[in-house]
């Protein structure tokens, strides 16, 4: 509870909001290049169910993740740099 207190002070978040926003971008980053299937991105980022993976994504940026991955250019879509 102290650890959570003190992170939620410094990094504006809880830690748990902090790890699932961590873990969204790094497969919003595998997406957009292209370089798995949502299936695939959903486990590498420790998602064990790609429907809960979904609709995870789609809260955060607004688009399902088929839609980064296809590309499709939509209000919200996350611009990712790729590492």
């Amino acid at each position: 509870r102290y650890f959570s207190r003190i992170f939620s002070r410094i990094a504006g978040v809880s830690p748990q909001a902090y790890l699932v926003g961590y873990r969204l971008d790094r497969a919003a980053a595998l997406l957009a290049g292209r370089r798995c299937t949502v299936g695939e991105a959903a486990k590498s980022v420790g998602y064990a169910d790609a429907f809960t993976f979904s609709r995870m994504y789609k809260r955060r940026f607004g688009v399902s993740p088929a839609e980064t991955l296809a590309g499709t250019p939509a209000a919200g879509t996350p611009a990712v740099s790729n590492p």
